[in-house]
This record gives C-alpha cells, structure tokens and sequence, in this order.
C-alpha cells in the first residue's frame, strides 16, 4: 500500500494521460484492413451486378431465339398441312357438267349450286369422296327431282335445285347435298320393310323417323318401283355409307315430304393438328376439339337445377341438360389419369402454349366446391359436360383407330401428349347424338306400353362369306326354306350389318376372309356379348380349326361341301336353342 501511494504520487497529469502507442498501431491496422475488404467486397458485389445483367440479356435474346423458332415451326406446320390439303372445289367442278347431260337425256331442267367450294380437305380423302357424291347426285336426281311438268302442277318452279355445300366445323369436314324435289317418303320405307319383312307391322309403326332413314343405306333395300339407269337399285346409298365407313366419316339424311331432301357428309380431319382441350373424367384423361366447345363455364351444385330425374345448367337465357355420366363411365379405359400434382411433376407436361389462367381455375374450382362444364354444341342443341379438372390446351394430332380396335362410337381417335400418354379424343356430334338416343329411349320408356298382338316375324340369316358363288348359293337355299337373307363379303362388313339390323337371329359365316376372317368375326361378337347362334361353314376340316372355333364361342362348326337339309337342320336346332321358352 505504501508503494502503491508513492507510485501515485509521482505521477503527473501528462503522465496519466499519454497514448499507448502499440495498442495505437493496431487498432490502425484494423481498420485499414476492414477498409480494404469493404471495398473488395463492393467490387465483388459490383461485378456480380454486371452478370446478373448480361445473364438477364442472354435470357431476352434466348427467348427472342425460342419465339422465333417457335413461329418459324409454326409457319413450316402451317405450310405442311396446306400441301396436304385441297380446296373441295377441285372435286366438284365435274359435277355441273354431269348434272348438264343428266338433264337433256331426261327431259328435266336442274340447276346446280356450288358453296364452299375453297374449303380445304386432306387429298386423301379427296381422292375417295367422287363416288359418294355421284351417287348422291345421282339419286337425287333420279328419286328427288320430278318433271317440269310434275313441278309446275304442284305450284314449283319447272327448274329444280340441287345444292352442294361444304363447310369447316371443328375437326370434322360437312359437305351437304339438297335438293327441293319430292322429298323421301317415310310411309312407302315402312311399307318395303314390312313388305321384305325385315320389319313386323308392329314395329314398322312404332319406329321414328330417323331409325327408318338407316333402311335406305342398307343393302339390297329400295323403295324404287323398277330399275334405273342411273341410281341402280339399293346399291348407291349402300356404296356411299360403305365408302364414308373407311373414310371414318358419317353420313345423315334429313327431309320434308313434298319439299326438299338433305344428305350431310361428316368427315374427320385425319392426322392433322389441332387445338385441344386435354381435361380429366372419372379419373381418366380425355381430349376434346376446342373449336366445338361453345363455352367453359365454372359452376356450383347450387346452380344446378333438377326437373324429372334430369340436371340443367341455366346458359345464356336456356337450360341446358347436364351429359349422363354413365353414357362415358360404361367403357374401360386402360389408362387412369394422374393426378395434377403428378402432371405438374412430368417434364413434358408444361407446353410453351399452356394457359397460366387453366391452374387458377382449377385451383379456384377446388378450393371453392365448385366443377368446370364443357358446353358441346352441335347445331342448335347444346349439351353441358360436368369434368373433374382441366389439365392443358395443346395443338396436337389426332390418330384415328384402326381395325383392330372397337371403339365406343363417340371417340374420334386418340392423341399422344408430350411425356407419352395416350388419351381418347372425344367427338362433340357423336356424344349429343348419344345423348339424344338416350333421352328419346328413356321418354318412350315413361310412355304407357300398349298391347299389340303378337305376329309372327320370319328369321333373318346372315350369310358371311367372300364367295359370291357361296353367298348365292346359301341365300337361295335359305329363302326357299322361308327366311330372309343379309349378305356380307367379310367379318368387317358382318358387324356393320349386326350393328345396322339388331334383328338378325343366326349368322353362317366362313373362315377365310379378306380383312376380318371368320375367328376374328367370332371374336370380335362374343366380346361384344352378341350371343346370337353363328355357325362356322369352312373347307377347314382339321381338328384344330375345331378346337379353335369352339373356344371362340362356335355354335356349330360345319365343312363344306355340304347337304342343304344338314344345314337346314342344324339352323333350324340353333334357332330352337336360342327362343326364349315360356315355362
């Protein structure tokens, strides 16, 4: 203590307050050092600014380099689709002057109209449409158009009206032909299939309009007093249906008795691209053609209003029903859709051309209970498809089925999307068509049944062989044993007729066959559960071809030659086999 206070008192206030020049020093260096790495670190962040530009530069040209590629693709598809497309106008410029010599060896005055004739159609199918055509035109003019001196005492005009029309809707080609001549007289159908007795009296009676039209374009059916020159004898309609089958196109008549008759053609635009609306059924991915939509509107339950068992969206001033969803969940799709957080996942499911507003409605419509309706429209009748979700909008192409495929008939072909799936590309015509089939069934189901006498219907045999010789042969046989007789070159052509008369009761069939022989022909019946007797007639008389045809589902299998009573009574045991019993 005593040092402590010596030490104390010797000290001055200089003394005391004097710097410590080595702590001095390096409190110096410190902040020269902090200095220095400030400012290496402001260049750093200086250079990294100067990339950050250049980087999002080359992102601008990258994408200015994207587009362009883009429109250049766009502009080489463009001009692809255009070479292999036609104007319509090619093909019915042959028509004025046929129509001409028609007119002068038949003492009538037609007129013929073109429209549309710059609609575009793919050259394939160009090349195959002539003949419908001509036959269209042909009995037209022989069946439709009456004398000048018929149409004048009628109150027409001398000179009659045939009309060519073609137009685009959506995926599909319309090309329609009219006429203002006499019409197509329902009575005088029923009365040739009542006649023919492909029909009873009381089934001919009940039967609508449109039902009664198919008869026309079946074979070997007519409501021609004798034979023409120039339309034939129920062979064109059958030729055009059967032209327009491989063209996987359609064909409708409309008419008005004393006024006028309509043909329309609908045929697909086959391989080729277009704009469609990729969305999500019952856990299953369809496509559908955007231009046949007529609206997508987001709706609620509350909206949805309920009249006989029937749903109706209010649109635009009008109810519109809501599809059966059993009309699309009764066929087996393969393939389940994903869900969208496993699309989101898959690296090609984000097309350049996806529209950012499609996922905020869909999450809107989740998160808010409520559900997308597509609006298909086909000419004034318009119909509401509640979907799941909407997953994209893409331009792709549409590969139509082949032969080996059985499609439910409202599917148009199938579409491959960006990382391989394949999903059904859905027909609007078709589905309202269905649509309208089904709620015509269900309104005559509500109707009181009336009792009707029963009457005794003759037994219609289909005769499958690629023999004209074969089919002659059996076709007399079986008319002179009392049933009518249908006639089909191939299984393909066989389905065709089973499809167009439900009312065939056994089918003779061959085994070899061009396009669809006999086993297949077998097949393809028992898978569609057709349970009608079909008994196989062949040269095959190995035990192999046997076995095989019994696994099939054969009712019976028989070799040729063969004895007219065998096979007489064979049938006849078939049939017997197969008429419900009453206990």
């Amino acid at each position: 203590t005593l040092s402590l206070s010596r030490w104390a008192s010797q000290q001055t206030p200089e003394t005391l307050t004097r710097p410590n020049l080595p702590q001095a020093r390096s409190a110096s260096r410190s902040h020269s050092f902090l200095q220095t790495t400030t400012q290496a670190a402001a260049e750093e962040l200086a250079h990294l600014g100067e990339a950050i530009q250049d980087l999002t530069l080359l992102e601008q040209q990258v994408q200015q380099l994207l587009k362009q590629r883009q429109k250049t693709l766009k502009q080489v598809q463009t001009n692809l689709l255009q070479a292999r497309m036609l104007p319509i106008g090619e093909l019915l410029s042959q028509f004025p002057r046929m129509v001409r010599d028609l007119a002068a060896s038949e003492g009538k005055q037609v007129r013929l109209t073109l429209k549309g004739t710059q609609t575009l159609v793919d050259k394939a199918i160009l090349e195959k449409l002539y003949d419908p055509l001509v036959h269209l035109l042909r009995n037209a003019f022989d069946h439709g158009i009456e004398s000048p001196e018929v149409r004048q005492a009628i109150g027409k005009s001398p000179e009659a009206s045939i009309t060519i029309r073609a137009w685009h809707r959506g995926n599909h080609t319309y090309v329609e032909v009219k006429d203002d001549g006499q019409g197509i007289d329902l009575e005088k159908i029923r009365a040739t299939a009542i006649a023919t007795h492909w029909l009873s009296p009381a089934e001919a009676a009940m039967m609508s309009s449109r039902r009664l039209y198919e008869f026309l374009f079946a074979p070997e059916f007519s409501t021609a007093t004798e034979v023409s020159q120039i339309s034939g004898r129920g062979i064109g309609l059958y030729a055009v249906r059967s032209q327009l089958n491989l063209l996987k196109g359609s064909v409708t008549v409309d008419s008005h008795l004393g006024k006028s008759a309509v043909f329309t053609l609908r045929l697909p635009l086959t391989l080729t691209v277009t704009k469609l609306l990729i969305f999500s059924f019952n856990r299953h991915l369809f496509a559908i053609a955007v231009d046949s939509l007529a609206a997508v509107q987001i709706a609620s339950h509350e909206l949805l209003q309920t009249h006989k068992n029937q749903q109706f969206y209010r649109w635009k001033e009008q109810f519109v029903p809501l599809y059966p969803e059993s009309l699309l969940a009764s066929y087996r799709y393969p393939l389940p859709c994903l869900t969208r957080s496993d699309w989101s996942r898959s690296p090609a499911s984000n097309p350049a051309d996806l529209s950012d507003n499609v996922d905020s409605w869909a999450d809107s419509w989740q998160s808010r209970e409520k559900f997308p309706l597509l609006l298909l429209a086909h000419g004034s009748q318009v119909v509401a498809l509640k979907v799941d979700q909407i997953v994209t909008e893409q331009e792709l192409v549409i590969k139509p089925f082949n032969e080996a495929i059985d499609p439910p008939p409202y599917l148009n072909g199938c579409t491959i999307l960006g990382d391989g799936r394949l999903a059904p590309v859905l027909d609007s015509p078709a589905l309202i068509e269905k649509w309208l089939q089904f709620s015509r069934s269900q309104s005559q189901s509500e109707v009181p049944a009336v009792s009707v006498a029963p009457t005794a219907t003759v037994p219609t045999i289909l005769v499958v062989d690629d023999s004209v010789t074969i089919r002659q042969t059996l076709s007399l046989t079986l008319r002179k044993a009392g049933y009518r007789v249908v006639q089909a070159r191939d299984g393909w052509e066989a389905i065709a007729q089973i499809q167009l008369q439900p009312g065939i009761a056994a089918v003779i069939c061959d085994i070899e066959m061009p396009r669809m022989n006999g086993l297949e022909f077998l097949s393809r019946c028992r898978q569609q559960g057709n349970a009608m007797p079909i008994i196989i007639l062949t040269y095959r008389s190995s035990e192999k071809y046997r076995q095989l045809a019994q696994q099939l589902g054969a009712t019976r299998y028989l070799t040729k030659p063969f004895l007219d009573k065998e096979l007489l009574s064979v049938l006849e045991t078939c049939l017997e086999a197969a008429r419900p019993h009453n206990v």
